[in-house]
């Protein structure tokens, strides 16, 4: 399976229109293919302002290509192109695979394959309301990954085992600049998420987990994110 992290920054204000616009393409008929692979769309908090991020998940990418690259061709989708494309600034698109580190990917990995569908929902936003998703980007250098891995099972997993509480995937990058981990984990809130870093930066193991970094880490950036509140759109949710 691949993973597809898309990353649209809109026009100032065009939010609200963008989200909008999903409703008039509809979920169903023709869009039942690509929707029936969507992880979720999320909105900038910090970072990049006006950003959405959008995470799937697809058997392979001849899958995305059968379930995307059709729409362009259906007459009926046409106004939606035009429209979304006047109102995104820029567009990036990076495909991903699992780490293959267990506890790193709980949603992927062996048979595990979370697809959305009903009751199919992981987390509830009416018992987190202000809940958001920490999205960490880790650049290596080129070979660094097999030792990222094998520090990850020697001490990465008790050093952040506080912050993978609601872990939702952990992936390193196929396209576009490689030797990149991207990691998505779920926080109640910002407050619970600077909690549970200052209980893990205080653990012997993240000091070793650290000093196995140092020779290989290149670079780290973290944005915070929300998930779009519909359901269509965030199905990891209940009540999105």
């Amino acid at each position: 399976m691949i993973f597809e992290c898309r990353r649209y920054t809109l026009q100032p204000g065009r939010m609200g229109d963008f989200i909008d616009l999903q409703h008039r393409r509809g979920f169903d008929g023709p869009n039942a293919g690509f929707i029936s692979r969507v992880i979720g769309y999320f909105e900038t908090v910090t970072g990049t302002p006006e950003q959405i991020v959008h995470l799937y998940r697809y058997d392979s990418y001849e899958d995305w290509i059968e379930k995307l690259h059709g729409l362009y061709a259906i007459p009926e989708l046409a106004f939606y192109f035009t429209e979304a494309r006047a109102m995104v600034e820029r567009q990036e698109t990076n495909f991903f695979q699992p780490a293959p580190v267990a506890g790193l990917c709980p949603l992927w990995h062996g048979e595990t394959d979370w697809l959305p569908g009903p009751g199919k929902e992981r987390w509830d936003l009416r018992e987190m309301p202000d809940l958001v998703v920490e999205e960490t980007l880790e650049a290596f250098r080129p070979g660094g990954l097999p030792a990222y891995w094998q520090a990850m099972e020697e001490s990465g997993l008790q050093a952040t085992a506080r912050l993978r509480g609601d872990t939702i995937a952990t992936w390193w990058s196929m396209t576009g600049r490689l030797h990149i981990v991207a990691s998505y984990r779920l926080f109640s809130s910002v407050a619970h998420r600077e909690e549970c870093r200052q209980e893990a930066n205080g653990l012997p193991a993240m000091a070793a987990f650290n000093e196995a970094l140092r020779p290989i880490l290149r670079e780290r950036t973290t944005t915070l994110l929300r998930p779009v509140r519909v359901p269509q759109m965030s199905p990891l949710f209940r009540n999105a």
